[in-house]
């Protein structure tokens, strides 16, 4: 055959091949329109086709190769491409054809679910096994699987496996509060765990203003958890543990809004609110101090920080708000007068104009008095939901004392709650290292997996952007995604706050947290010693200069000397 021929022969098949839009390959290269150009170089050409056909291609979503509580009313999903029939049978029985999602009945015991599907080329059969045994293990949460039951986790449906180790476990009761526990809980390992049994009706309770559990019965539900409770009337609540005022290091309020309040645990109890008291204010008794009110008794939910050889204390040293566009709140905010003696101070603003305003904005204190301010927190309509950072001023006797405020504006009816955590053992950071941190999502409006837009973003205590980061993430019911940033070598000393804002489908939840980061202070033994080896080397560096041009003094001498013999 002449090499014009067999490139024409050959040019055929290649328009052969485009036409069934099957793919060819030539020495494992893909065959394009450029692949083949000019004339052939050799007479005899070995070429390798792979035709891939449009064989049906089935994947099965549900049942998994696992053990369910249950035998009746067990979905079957499944996923199918280029099949123009689909049937199944359970256990080789009868043929049924395909035509969606359904749920069937099995006996107790062990089962093999076929599913077929067929075209023109091929037939492809896929298959599960899966065991009913509803005596296996009962959970008794009749309390939480009701007309109130709202986002409660569904515990019948998930397969026995899955209950082990089981993430985002909510518990709700839509007239009276909600428990979220944030890890993971093998739900069977109770107490008395060889019972097969889970009895979350008798040792559990959400109810007015009160929600708990016994962690005796259920050690393995003593876990950290975020709690909410519904329709209460205070102006601003603090969190009681087992009826005494919680610790701030124990229970963090994370808002109050609308007669809700949210706050995080570290671990189960029985939890309420309750009005947080203090005295009324009373006027200075000196005659010099009118216009400031205060109380000789005030209880609060944020730690005392205590600035050193200052005038003034800020005890609300940081406030996080989390709301939503149109909601607002009050917040009170302390501080007190270290000075001995009256001061005048003024509460000033940086980067929360749009989003907060007081009632007064200076005032007179006496010494060792606590001044308790109401902080108006709104959101107007239209704001986009993010994180806003700015910082609350207090000025007196020409020195500027700051609170930091992050404020968490949420989309409203969002698909997620989200949370935030820092390791607490790494902190403050250091300037140039990594910055670990995880997010926990949390889908609360359902088991289907989405995929998610988040944004991360680090801001200092101005609300000035330090670095933003973006990524994409699929979640299920629940997702613990774990990421860092590099702080800048040249990063000031102070607060700093990073967040993370979820994002689906246009709708946000957003979660923040604050930490300092602090450069490495030298220990005071080494600021002693630094000086002295400084010195030790510069002695030793003039004794070393001394040296060699003493040597080279000498070798001139001696030269000279030679020299001088001849």
């Amino acid at each position: 055959m002449k090499k014009r021929e067999m490139f024409f022969v050959f040019f055929m098949l290649i328009l052969y091949i485009s036409f069934i839009s099957a793919e060819a390959e030539i020495t494992g290269q893909s065959i394009t329109g450029e692949a083949v150009t000019g004339k052939a170089l050799q007479s005899s050409l070995a070429l390798n086709i792979t035709v891939s056909l449009p064989i049906p291609v089935i994947s099965i979503i549900s049942p998994k190769n696992a053990t369910y509580l249950i035998n009746e009313s067990l979905l079957v999903n499944y996923s199918s491409v280029n099949a123009d029939s689909l049937w199944y049978n359970l256990d080789l029985g009868s043929n049924i054809t395909l035509n969606g999602p359904f749920y069937i009945n099995v006996s107790q015991g062990p089962h093999t679910l076929y599913i077929y599907g067929n075209n023109t080329y091929q037939l492809t059969i896929e298959n599960v096994s899966f065991v009913a045994n509803s005596s296996l293990f009962v959970v008794l949460y009749g309390e939480y699987n009701g007309s109130t039951r709202g986002n409660s986790t569904d515990f019948i449906n998930y397969t026995y496996e899955d209950l082990q180790s089981l993430n985002g476990i909510v518990l709700e009761n839509t007239l009276y509060g909600k428990i979220r526990f944030n890890q993971a809980i093998n739900i069977s390992n109770d107490r008395i765990n060889s019972d097969n049994l889970l009895d979350l009706d008798s040792n559990s309770q959400i109810s007015s203003n009160r929600i708990e559990l016994n962690s005796t019965e259920l050690p393995n539900f003593n876990t950290s958890a975020t709690l909410w409770l519904y329709g209460l009337s205070f102006t601003n609540p603090r969190i009681l543990r087992d009826g005494v005022v919680c610790p701030t290091t124990e229970c963090i309020k994370e808002s109050y809004s609308g007669g809700i309040l949210r706050f995080y645990v570290n671990h189960l109890a029985t939890y309420s609110a309750e009005e947080t008291p203090y005295t009324p204010p009373t006027s200075d008794g000196g005659g010099g101090g009118g216009g400031g009110s205060s109380s000789s008794e005030i209880y609060y939910d944020s730690p005392v920080v205590e600035v050193v050889e200052d005038n003034i204390t800020l005890i609300s040293d940081e406030i996080t708000v989390s709301l939503e566009p149109g909601e607002s709140i009050l917040q009170d905010f302390y501080l007190m007068n270290n000075y001995p003696g009256t001061i005048e101070a003024e509460i000033s603003f940086i980067g929360l104009e749009n989003f907060l305003e007081v009632g007064e904005t200076q005032f007179v204190l006496p010494y060792q008095e606590i001044k308790v301010i109401k902080l108006n927190f709104s959101i107007p309509e239209g704001t986009i939901p993010d994180n806003y950072v700015g910082r609350i001023l207090v000025k007196s006797n020409g020195k500027i004392y700051e609170s930091l405020v992050s404020i968490d504006v949420q989309s409203g009816e969002s698909l997620f709650d989200v949370h935030l955590d820092l390791d607490k053992d790494k902190l403050p950071a250091n300037p140039g290292i990594y910055l670990w941190f995880k997010t926990l999502i949390y889908n609360v409006g359902g088991e289907d997996e989405v995929e998610v837009f988040l944004k991360y973003t680090l801001k200092d205590s101005s609300g000035k952007i330090i670095f933003e980061g973006e990524d994409v993430a699929i979640v299920g019911s629940y997702l613990e995604k774990e990421g860092k940033i590099k702080l800048p070598r040249n990063i000031p000393d102070g607060k700093y706050v990073l967040s993370t804002n979820v994002n689906y489908e246009g709708k946000s939840a957003v979660t923040s947290v604050s930490f300092e980061v602090q450069k490495k202070k030298l220990p005071t033994i080494f600021k002693i010693l630094i000086p002295v080896f400084v010195i030790f080397f510069l002695i030793f560096i003039l004794w070393f200069i001394g040296k060699r041009s003493e040597k080279k003094r000498k070798r001139e001498q001696e030269m000279n000397h030679e020299s001088l013999k001849y």
